[in-house]
């Protein structure tokens, strides 16, 4: 795989994107026509106030995913 990305659609657009060396956000501007970056770098906290995840295949994970 090369890439990978999704979009959100909303009052606005994202597209969130990682190439191999990172995640970043980018919101389209309509103005432009362009997606201009607006969240560089995105990490996931090592640790959080909310627990979510879908558990729909909880049965299908590896020991350290379960723990």
């Amino acid at each position: 795989m090369v890439a990978a990305g999704y979009f959100m659609y909303g009052s606005s657009c994202t597209l969130v994107l990682s190439s191999g060396g990172g995640v970043n956000g980018f919101t389209l501007d309509p103005s432009l026509g362009e997606f201009i970056l607006t969240h560089p770098d995105i990490k996931i906290p090592k640790k959080g106030k909310i627990y979510s995840v879908n558990e729909g295949n909880a049965k299908n994970w590896d020991e350290p995913t379960r723990k």
